[in-house]
């Protein structure tokens, strides 16, 4: 009697363990995208400006995220001070082009969806590009 008792608890417990394991597999298999680091950049646009995003995933989940537009002869608005400053004008914006693509950035962190990273003032071309190309980044890491 013994024995079949303490069978039967071997086998309630190997059965436990399996069956929680199993779970916890379950979770990393169905994470929305595969690990690593995706990037897509645009063609140059009239003014020779570039757009380009990249995204790191780790355990299914967007972990980090830089967005810039670029132009190979002046570099990044980011750092174009002569960009910066007709932003500003134009838009009447304090923010420039780095704060913007910074808080479109962990928005999209935060928020673990493109489309759910709303547009920002002054901003909204900026910010649907980021989206377009978030988008078709993250149909690259689709699990």
């Amino acid at each position: 009697m013994k024995k079949l008792f303490l069978a039967i608890l071997f086998m309630f417990l190997l059965f436990t363990l399996i069956k929680g394991f199993r779970g916890v597999v379950r979770r990393v298999e169905h994470g929305r995208y595969t690990d690593g680091t995706y990037e897509q950049s645009t063609v140059p646009d009239e003014e020779g400006w570039s757009k380009s995003v990249e995204i790191e995933i780790s355990d299914g989940k967007i972990v980090n995220v830089s967005y810039d537009e670029f132009n190979p002869e002046t570099g990044s608005k980011a750092e174009d001070d002569d960009y910066i400053n007709k932003w500003r004008t134009a838009t009447s914006m304090q923010a420039d082009p780095k704060q913007v693509y910074r808080a479109l950035a962990m928005e999209l962190v935060r928020k673990q969806d493109p489309k759910k990273v709303d547009d920002i003032t002054g901003a909204s071309i900026s910010s649907k590009v980021f989206r377009g190309l978030a988008i078709e980044v993250l149909r690259q890491a689709k699990r």
